[in-house]
């Protein structure tokens, strides 16, 4: 009987080493699982940050356009050299149009 005995502490002792193993397996998996989406959710806070720096330092460059005094400071300001940009425009594109139909001829 004892030789039975022994047999089955030594069952008892292997199936709890596998259930140990098992289990052991199951929160190391788990584990791993939690850091990867620890570490994908602290990837897209990274990407956000960037984001939001190359936002902040495109409006600081556009704010220096801003209070730059040539695109004038009012809207009177503004209407009058878009004026002045459209008659220029129109002036050139009437030159360029007459100097083309010349040298056609």
């Amino acid at each position: 009987m004892e030789g039975r005995e022994g047999t089955d502490q030594c069952r008892v002792i292997t199936t709890s080493l596998i259930l140990f193993s098992l289990t052991k397996n199951k929160i190391l998996d788990e584990c791993w699982s939690s850091r990867s989406e620890l570490y994908g959710r602290h990837l897209d806070f990274l990407k956000w940050r960037q984001e939001i720096e190359d936002a902040e330092d495109w409006l600081v460059t556009k704010e220096a356009e801003l209070t730059d005094a040539t695109f004038g400071s009012s809207i009177e300001e503004v209407d009058s050299l878009l004026g002045m940009f459209f008659w220029s425009h129109n002036r050139r594109s009437v030159l360029i149009t007459s100097t083309t139909l010349y040298a056609c001829r």
